[in-house]
């Protein structure tokens, strides 16, 4: 299951999205504005249910590499 949730450090509001990848790892990103946090955890959940979930971490490979 994915949430949203607001946290306010320093007078400062900022939207966390979590959620579980399909390997089962929690993962965490924040956001200045809800919609926004909204959007980015609808578009994964559908791409986890598409099959077409690409992992975060494994993005960053250089061409290199």
């Amino acid at each position: 299951m994915a949430s949203v949730e607001r946290r306010t450090r320093n007078g400062r509001s900022r939207w966390y999205v979590r959620y579980r990848d399909p390997g089962g790892e929690q993962r965490t990103k924040t956001f200045d504005r809800r919609v926004d946090a909204e959007r980015y955890l609808t578009t994964i959940e559908s791409s986890k249910l598409s099959g077409s979930y690409i992992d975060p971490a494994r993005s960053r490979v250089t061409v290199g590499e």
